[in-house]
């Protein structure tokens, strides 16, 4: 005789232990299946986040020194005492120059700009450092406030100026740039990163726009 399906009070068909552990655990895979699909997809998200945030920094970088180095004037220091020194100086890992600022923080006038590394705590910085010009000032290497970090975690900077320099027959590429009476025609910029730091820097070349002889 075949016994009829054991029914719970309310009439419908029961389930055996077996068959609750065996639901349970699947319900168990699929959770354990959707976290782990949620937690790939939020990593995924930060690490495009991140990324993204790496190259609009960059991007920033280069759009403001871009302009920066477009402008540059033909200023000179005159102490009192002193030969006559042009504000701009090039060396192959800092550059000094005066320009008017674009930062919406400062003040509208001519500033002196410095823009080198900075080796603190075993990490070189990308930095920006900066005073009003004046041309009798005697502290002319003398930056005021704090430097303004660009880019943090550089492996190194190179800088590079195209030009003739005094009597030069044809224009070249150069470490330096001392030249007094005039100004490089091409300035280039190179960032390296570290091993492993996902950012990249393209060649930044600037063609400045200097005015004319501004000797005050």
């Amino acid at each position: 005789m075949i016994s009829a399906p054991h029914k719970t009070i309310h009439g419908s068909l029961g389930y055996t232990l077996v068959e609750l552990l065996v639901t349970l655990t699947l319900l168990g895979f699929i959770s354990v299946f959707i976290g782990g699909t949620l937690r790939f997809g939020v990593r995924a998200w930060d690490a495009g986040t991140q990324e993204i945030e790496r190259l609009s920094q960059v991007e920033g970088v280069q759009s403001f020194l871009r302009n920066e180095f477009s402008q540059p004037r033909k200023l000179f220091f005159e102490a009192p005492g002193t030969e006559p020194e042009p504000t701009f100086r090039g060396e192959s890992t800092e550059l000094r120059f005066a320009a008017a600022s674009s930062a919406h923080a400062m003040d509208r006038g001519l500033y002196v700009f410095v823009i080198g590394i900075r080796d603190e705590q075993a990490r070189n910085d990308l930095v920006l450092r900066w005073r009003v010009y004046r041309p009798d000032a005697p502290e002319r290497d003398v930056m005021t406030g704090d430097p303004i970090i660009l880019l943090s975690n550089v492996a190194g900077i190179n800088f590079a100026y195209f030009g003739r320099k005094r009597d030069q027959a044809e224009p070249d590429w150069h470490a330096e740039w001392d030249d007094v009476d005039s100004l490089p025609e091409l300035l280039r910029l190179e960032v390296e990163f570290r091993d492993g730091d996902r950012r990249s820097w393209p060649s930044l070349v600037v063609a400045p726009k200097a005015r004319g002889d501004e000797r005050r």
